[in-house]
């Protein structure tokens, strides 16, 4: 039987986090939970350094699966309303939060992306990791834009178009090290060219930056060696000098961040 969109993606992710809501309390303890790095990836410690402290801000983390960005911003101090179509992403989210002491800080409630449970021009920041590709681009963006209050900031993470050389070595690498391939929905797709152009139409664009260029190598790493390898924090500073300096290089990138305030 064909689910419709929603509720697919709802049944595809609980599935997915059944596992984590059976972890014990203490394996959702966050070993240093005042760094940053310990908590989110690279894209995620460049925003926070961009946009400073969060204190009191009203933040609505769409998408918030299973919570650690809802738990970075709550170490930035910003008072997170978490979001997610998966009744386990928020159960697992709501324990994240009081594992880490966070629960003064973190309301996660389940709803969909499309009808935010709250009044027009309520928050002062939306954000979400890996969440926009797996939307209606024509339906989510005005709802967002609803809910920010005049002036307010967008910051997502996204995953964007690969070109042909990317896939054909990701591919390659993937045979080589038999690296298991990430599970996808069916409806989801990385976002196209079209599809950005639409997010920066609809805000005014203070940053956009490109991930996963020369860094992409990390991420190999961690799956070839199951996330016991060292980094190398070079490849992220060389991917920054690319995308803004080298253009040619920006279809070579296989992430996306964008850091908007509503016009």
């Amino acid at each position: 039987m064909n689910l419709p969109p929603e509720d697919s993606e709802k049944e595809f992710f609980n599935r997915s986090y059944e596992g984590g809501l059976n972890e014990a309390y203490e394996d959702l303890v966050i070993d240093n939970p005042r760094e940053l790095s310990d908590v989110v990836d690279e894209p995620w410690t460049y925003f926070f350094s961009i946009i400073g402290n969060l204190k009191g801000k009203k933040v609505l983390d769409l998408g918030c699966g299973i919570g650690l960005l809802s738990i970075a911003l709550a170490i930035n101090e910003a008072q997170v309303t978490a979001i997610d179509i998966s009744e386990i992403g928020i159960s697992i989210t709501n324990k994240r939060a009081k594992a880490n002491n966070f629960q003064d800080r973190i309301l996660a409630k389940c709803m969909s992306a499309y009808n935010i449970q709250c009044q027009d021009g309520y928050f002062d920041l939306v954000v979400g990791n890996g969440i926009l590709h797996h939307l209606e681009m024509e339906e989510i963006i005005p709802e967002i834009k609803r809910v920010l209050k005049p002036n307010g900031y967008l910051c997502f993470v996204e995953p964007v178009i690969p070109n042909r050389f990317n896939r054909t070595i990701k591919n390659m690498l993937v045979k080589l090290f038999k690296i298991k391939k990430q599970d996808l929905t069916e409806d989801e797709e990385p976002l196209s060219k079209e599809e950005v152009n639409y997010i920066k139409s609809n805000f005014k664009i203070i940053s956009c930056q490109g991930f996963y260029f020369l860094s992409k190598i990390n991420q190999l790493l961690d799956k070839i060696f199951e996330n016991k390898s060292k980094h190398f924090p070079i490849f992220s500073l060389i991917d920054r000098f690319c995308y803004k300096h080298i253009k040619f290089t920006r279809s070579f990138f296989w992430g996306i961040s964008i850091l908007g305030r509503k016009k």
